[in-house]
């Protein structure tokens, strides 16, 4: 349930494991294109302490939001570059290559010497965990043995290899190794982006891409023409020129307009709530909410705001909850995978003392995340409330086993912390596990004991 390595690699395994099941349910055309931590906490297992919005792996990342076709699009993208950028444009005569063969002989059986140690006498020479696991094994081979033997291999090529052939200008070898250089650069962001998340975050993203443009630019200034070209006529550079301000004009209407005047609204809400104006407050969210009708920010803030303000009232008004229950569905309707806003509504309708509809909505919530304690916690108070002890007791006691496997692999994780620090809350977890007693020692019949209130 692992593999070889410290904690970062005990999490990855569980990112990736939990990537592999989303991607085999969406096996064509994913989850979209952020939607990954709505639908990571789906699969999330039990014993996990973090939520992540990424794999922390490129391809899987891909894959599991855009499918394959996402994948091969973007490493199309990536090698087509480097291979043009790397290819030499010149070939030599057939007797300068049998004459370059001969010469390369020697250092040919030197790297094939120093190959087959690195491979396989330097085996002999590290120990391996030998626990007869075939994946540990082989995850050993690769990071012990063959990962090195490859990069000395690649290094061995780069300088042993001239950039150009014999006779080229000084501006040509100098283009030739910031080509190297470049293609080096981007293979290096896309191996570390293997084990981490980086790649997508917009500096790294954005640098990424401009070092690809540098190497087309490179393999263009480098590489004459195959064959002389004409001019584009007038009539074309215009039709060009206007395809390309329709797509501007689509990605501003479409696209920034809507997300920039809800980002307007929100922050005009955040103003107005502050001077206690809730009514210009929920105005602004209304507005935000119907400027990008696919973002469910202005939803959900806009119903946090109305259950706010059935906290501070002294009334209690129940017409605060409705709103606010109305501006979660409508949130839950723009993010259906997301728990949070099915959560929201189940308080709510518990608030409410609608405690059947309030069941309905946390079930619905743990569904969407089975790992939950919390939320089978929740489950089991209104189980009791219901008068089902039975389902109560289940629920007590699924939330006890997460907050164990959880505490199972804290310890795992950290073994020198004395106190493992609890998910569910050590108040919670006591109570359940004394629910569970009493509900099982009076045969479903839990008497005169109510619930614990939960804050």
């Amino acid at each position: 349930g692992r593999l070889p390595g410290g904690n970062s690699m005990l999490v990855r395994w569980q990112y990736w494991a939990a990537s592999g099941q989303m991607i085999e349910d969406r096996p064509l055309v994913g989850v979209g294109p952020g939607n990954f931590s709505d639908y990571y906490l789906h699969y999330k297992p039990d014993s996990a302490l973090e939520s992540v919005a990424d794999p922390h792996d490129w391809p899987l990342s891909l894959l599991a939001q855009y499918g394959p076709l996402g994948l091969v699009g973007f490493v199309a993208m990536l090698l087509g570059v480097l291979y043009k950028s790397l290819r030499s444009r010149s070939i030599s005569p057939p007797e300068e290559v049998s004459s370059q063969s001969d010469s390369k002989s020697p250092a040919l059986i030197l790297l094939l010497a120093l190959g087959v140690c690195l491979l396989f006498v330097r085996p002999l020479l590290i120990p391996m965990t030998g626990d007869g696991n075939f994946s540990v094994w082989l995850y050993e081979v690769i990071i012990l043995f063959v990962t090195p033997a490859a990069a000395f291999l690649i290094g061995f090529l780069l300088v042993a290899t001239p950039f150009e052939p014999e006779g080229s200008t000084q501006e040509e070898v100098t283009r030739s190794a910031l080509s190297a250089s470049l293609a080096g650069a981007v293979v290096a962001v896309l191996l570390h982006n293997l084990i981490d998340f980086a790649i997508f975050e917009p500096g790294v993203w954005m640098t990424l891409w401009i070092l690809i443009a540098c190497l087309i630019a490179t393999r263009v200034h480098r590489e004459p023409p195959a064959h002389p070209t004409t001019a584009p006529s007038p009539r074309l550079k215009w039709l060009a020129g206007g395809i390309a301000l329709l797509f501007l004009g689509a990605y501003i209407g479409w696209i920034w307009t809507p997300v920039c005047r809800a980002t307007a609204g929100i922050h005009a809400s955040q103003r107005a709530s502050s001077l206690g104006r809730f009514d210009l407050a929920h105005e602004a969210l209304d507005e935000a909410a119907k400027a990008d009708r696919l973002s469910p920010t202005a939803a959900n803030l806009n119903g946090r705001l109305y259950v706010q303000q059935y906290e501070q009232s002294a009334q209690k008004t129940g017409s605060l909850l409705e709103e606010a229950a109305r501006s979660f569905r409508e949130a839950m309707a723009r993010a259906p995978a997301d728990y949070k806003n099915y959560e929201k509504i189940a308080m709510v309708e518990n608030r409410l003392g609608r405690f059947q509809e309030a069941y309905d909505w946390y079930l619905k919530a743990a569904e969407r995340y089975p790992g939950c304690d919390r939320l089978w916690f929740e489950l089991g108070q209104l189980a009791e409330r219901l008068d089902n002890p039975d389902i109560a007791r289940a629920h007590y006691a699924r939330a006890i086993a997460i907050e164990d496997a959880y505490r199972e692999q804290f310890r795992r994780m950290y073994p020198d912390r004395k106190k493992t620090v609890s998910r569910l809350g050590e108040e919670e977890y006591r109570f359940a596990q004394e629910r569970i007693a009493q509900l099982t020692v009076t045969d479903g019949n839990p008497g005169n004991l109510r619930p614990k209130p939960r804050q």
